[in-house]
């Protein structure tokens, strides 16, 4: 045994608890066959031996020399010369000797010390490792619960800027709010709400320079044509104000169907040459009025 492990050897020594009992399984002493070769004597040494072993942190040795184990023994240096050799003999204990100092090992009681030095390091291993686990678990979900937190605020305030930007884009203006008074009144739909997508078309089309008598033209063009009023395949009317003013084509050819039919060349863009260009409504044009753009 080199001295490093001679440190760390001495070192679970001190570390053993000591109990103040010893367990001692008398089956096994009454019938130990090495142990019945043994003279009284030797075996009541012995007995002595093992409560010295287990007060000794139960390493399952003792040492000393053979004055310090007369005294361990209760006996005379006589009788304990005859007892460890009885024992190294009969192999009932495993005895040496060196520079005067004898050593006495139970063979059995310091493998049951090994045992359980080995389960202690086991069980402390895995608590660590167990203490470690449920850190890093605690760790993560602090971890989660922060995401979770951020995301939901990042949602919040997404979901709060979206429908501040929605209900910027459904604001009735002045100007909205006449052309949408116009179209309900010029399609008969008193009840209509100003919805957002019919609010964001109209306000697109304001943006893009249009101006609410363009819009009202428009509107116009779409009760006059045949085609948006019903007179199709599908016999369906397509006067919505968000049809209307989706984009400023559409705005362009309803008022151009407005123009033809009232010969008026209002807005911009050039209507006038649209409507100029239209046949008249007796003509051809009911026939072009009629068709879908």
């Amino acid at each position: 045994m080199t001295r490093a492990h001679l440190v760390k050897f001495q070192m679970r020594c001190a570390l053993r608890e000591k109990y103040p009992y010893l367990p001692l399984y008398t089956g096994d002493y009454l019938k130990d066959p090495q142990l019945s070769m043994c003279s009284p004597i030797t075996r009541g040494i012995w007995v002595d031996f093992l409560c010295a072993m287990h007060e000794c942190g139960r390493s399952g040795r003792v040492t000393g020399t053979v004055e310090q184990l007369s005294r361990i023994g209760r006996c005379t240096t006589a009788e304990i010369r005859l007892a460890l050799d009885e024992l190294k003999a009969t192999r009932a204990g495993d005895v040496s000797e060196r520079n005067g100092v004898v050593t006495v090992v139970n063979r059995r009681m310091q493998r049951e010390d090994r045992e359980r030095l080995l389960t202690r390091e086991r069980v402390a291993k895995h608590r660590r490792k167990k203490k470690k686990t449920e850190d890093e678990r605690q760790c993560n979900a602090d971890v989660l619960i922060d995401s979770d937190v951020e995301i939901k605020q990042e949602e919040i305030f997404l979901k709060e800027k979206k429908g501040k930007r929605k209900a910027k884009s459904s604001n009735l203006s002045a100007d909205a709010q006449s052309v949408f008074d116009h179209w309900r009144a010029t399609m008969g739909h008193p009840d209509a709400k100003p919805t957002a997508k019919r609010v964001q078309a109209v306000n697109a089309r304001l943006a893009e320079g249009y101006s609410v008598a363009d819009l009202c033209a428009a509107v116009d063009g779409c009760k006059a044509s045949p085609f948006y009023q019903g007179q199709n395949d599908r016999h369906e009317v397509y006067d919505d104000l968000e049809l209307i003013c989706r984009n400023g084509e559409k705005v362009e050819k309803f008022k151009a169907v407005a123009g033809g039919r009232n010969g008026t060349t209002n807005g911009i863009g050039g209507p006038q040459a649209i409507a100029g260009s239209l046949p008249s409504e007796s003509g051809s044009g009911g026939r072009w009025a009629a068709r879908e753009f």
